[in-house]
């Protein structure tokens, strides 16, 4: 099994400010501005609430609650309304597929997603970031391999369920696939019954 560091969700380049780390300690993952997805922010959703207004006050409104989202990878069911059979997915394409391709990363390997982060609070009903909170690199999810779908001109219609998701809205560009998640975690010699992809929850308040 080969385990795949990926980089995920807001930083200095993408997006401009950290993924924000909630007064509780819950990781909020913010996904990268994409003009040519179908997803708003406002749409949405961590733990019930929309992403809009974070996004909105946490970027002073460079980014709009409005704007469109690259949602991947997409780990959690809830995130959204979801078709039957959605699976978790996670798209490559273009050279860091290529990078992939040529690793033989494939069924069975681990993907293990990290990302920028730093704690807000919430101050008059708008998110600011905590002042002398730094920067920091998290650990924040994982998903195993199943499958492994190239994308061609049309989307299989046994995928249909992932017809909302960025990379199928570039179908017919040259080197575009998804990822599929497994069902449940397959790991050596362990005897625990987790699922294939997931979210870690929290980080310490002594963390970060």
């Amino acid at each position: 099994m080969k385990l795949i560091l990926s980089r995920k969700g807001f930083d200095s380049s993408a997006g401009g400010v950290p993924s924000p780390i909630l007064p509780d300690g819950r990781l909020v993952v913010l996904p990268i501005p994409d003009a040519r997805s179908t997803i708003p922010y406002s749409a949405i959703s961590h733990a019930g609430e929309s992403l809009g207004p974070l996004v909105s006050d946490l970027t002073r409104g460079r980014i709009a609650a409005d704007a469109r989202a690259h949602l991947d990878p997409d780990l959690t069911k809830e995130s959204l309304p979801r078709q039957p059979g959605w699976r978790p997915v996670f798209g490559q394409m273009g050279q860091a597929l290529g990078h992939l391709r040529n690793q033989g990363v494939g069924p069975g390997d681990l993907f293990l997603f990290f990302g920028l982060f730093r704690r807000v609070e919430r101050v008059a009903e708008r998110w600011r970031w905590v002042s002398d909170a730094a920067p920091c690199h998290v650990l924040w999810g994982w998903m195993q391999v199943s499958e492994v779908l190239s994308l061609g001109e049309e989307l299989p219609s046994a995928y249909s369920w992932a017809g909302y998701h960025p990379h199928c809205q570039r179908l017919g560009e040259t080197g575009n696939a998804l990822y599929i998640a497994r069902r449940r975690l397959q790991l050596a010699e362990s005897g625990d019954d987790l699922p294939g992809r997931g979210s870690f929850r929290t980080m310490p308040r002594s963390a970060g």
